[in-house]
């Protein structure tokens, strides 16, 4: 009987750079440079602007910084409030604003640790843009007159680089100065592993990822990185056509972590490769009962079937089959009745407007969810980068919006209410923009899950119909 569905299209190349595809970075896309300059206030207005930043009142330092800019009050030297306003920037998720800023700083500030830093700032900004040989230009050209906290910084983010480049030789030389026993250093020397086997130098690649799954780390973040490792030799040891050592990677894969969806996925096929299909079913039908929202989950509900035929027990691979068409029907209609919502406006009427002013109560919103089409895709749009700054740009205009509104009812306003009108004006159109552009990203992303849950949905209606023919081939009723 063809199939149409196989296991093995997932033990592939491209399964592996699905699962390990992305560099692994800490906290935002950009990081924050909070901690990483010895910032001197010499200007009473610097200095507030530098106290919300250390509080991570970011927006607040932003707007207080460049008022003080514009009014011509501010004493401290530009290039070092240009300095910290490029910081803001990064630290707030706006990378463009910080790179303008940045390339200024790094070609024409007075003081050489000011342009070293601002370069080193610019590079991080290139080379999340893709502009890897630009980085390691910027990186090279840095004296090592830097900022302390920078100058590790400097190495890890130019092993990233050079890994990017496929200069491995280059990289691993570098990577022999970092300090093993600090996370920073397992988040470059993962990277390295990573492109190491994704651009064919696989032993190295796999001989340190092997080397980094030993190390012991008791932070959260140190531990998801860990799951991430064990994942990526999971799948690379199954490329390499050794499902054994794959399946014990798998297994060391918290249950209860962000990636034991894949683990479980992953430790069925290995289960297949070994050639022990009745034990891939066990993590297969584990992962079959979650979410029908998480891809794995959706696979899974193909795999099943598909091993139970292996098994000749086609009775029971029908009803699964035919629980996969029902289960893949119904989502396809919650993905269309999501996407009508988020077009009729729903999504920032109903839920981005909440709390405005209070981050607190908008998070236990994100938490507590109420059940409506607009909702129920949200925390997966919230892992999208683009999204999530626009959510952030929006409820930022909000908040705005709401303090402009308060200013313009004091009575010592009242000279101010042009400029206040005027800002109100600006303010709405900016938010229009953003509810278009998270319209625009939501509805994207959603139907590119439509699209894939239609080609599991033709390929489980044929096996349906494959099965029914098989059935009457052997004379079964």
């Amino acid at each position: 009987m063809a199939m149409t569905y196989r296991l093995t299209k997932w033990i592939t190349r491209s399964a592996l750079m699905l699962v390990i595809g992305g560099f692994a970075v800490a906290g935002n896309a950009f990081g924050s440079p909070r901690d990483d300059i010895p910032w001197k206030a010499k200007d009473p207005l610097f200095g507030e602007a530098l106290f919300d930043f250390y509080q991570g009142a970011d927006f607040s330092a932003i707007t207080r910084l460049i008022a003080a800019q514009k009014t011509g009050a501010l004493s401290q030297p530009k290039d070092e409030s240009d300095l910290l306003l490029g910081a803001l920037y990064l630290s707030y998720d706006m990378p463009n604003a910080a790179q303008e800023i940045f390339s200024r700083l790094a070609d024409k500030a007075s003081f050489r640790r000011t342009r070293n830093t601002a370069a080193f700032y610019l590079a991080r900004i290139l080379f999340r843009q893709g502009q890897a040989l630009k980085a390691e230009k910027l990186l090279s050209a840095t004296d090592g007159d830097l900022p302390d906290a920078l100058v590790k910084e400097r190495d890890r983010l130019l092993i990233d680089v050079l890994a990017t480049m496929k200069r491995f030789q280059d990289a691993r030389k570098l990577a022999v100065r970092l300090d093993e026993n600090s996370v920073a250093s397992y988040y470059s020397r993962h990277n390295l592993a990573i492109a190491e086997i994704k651009y064919g130098g696989k032993e190295h690649g796999m001989a340190l990822l092997g080397k980094l799954g030993t190390l012991p780390f008791n932070t959260a973040e140190a531990r998801t990185l860990e799951d991430k490792t064990s994942l990526a030799l999971g799948y690379a040891h199954l490329q390499a056509r050794d499902p054994e050592e794959a399946k014990a990677h798998f297994n060391k894969i918290r249950l209860d972590g962000l990636l034991s969806s894949k683990a479980l996925l992953g430790a069925g096929f290995a289960e297949i490769a070994l050639g022990q299909h009745q034990r891939a079913l066990v993590p297969w039908m584990e992962l079959q009962k979650r979410d029908i929202r998480i891809p794995e989950t959706q696979e899974a509900m193909l795999a099943v079937p598909d091993t139970l035929f292996k098994l000749e027990s086609y009775k029971e691979a029908l009803t699964h089959y035919q629980h996969a068409v029902s289960a893949y029907t119904g989502e396809k209609t919650q993905i269309a009745n999501a996407i009508a919502a988020i077009r009729a406006g729903k999504l920032h009427k109903n839920i981005l407007r909440q709390h405005a002013v209070d981050e607190g109560r908008w998070r236990d919103t994100l938490q507590k969810l109420p059940p409506a089409p607009e909702n129920r895709y949200l925390p997966w749009l919230l892992e999208n980068p683009a999204f999530q700054q626009a959510v952030t740009l929006y409820r930022d205009t909000l908040t705005l919006q709401i303090t402009l509104q308060a200013q313009r009812a004091y009575p010592a306003a009242q000279s101010l209410s042009g400029r206040i009108e005027t800002a109100m004006a600006e303010t709405q159109v900016t938010a229009q923009k953003l509810e278009s552009q998270l319209q625009q990203i939501a509805i994207a992303e959603l139907e590119r899950r439509e699209q894939r849950l239609e080609s599991y949905l033709v390929q489980a209606n044929l096996a349906v119909a494959e099965l029914y023919n098989h059935a009457a081939a052997r004379g079964d009723e």
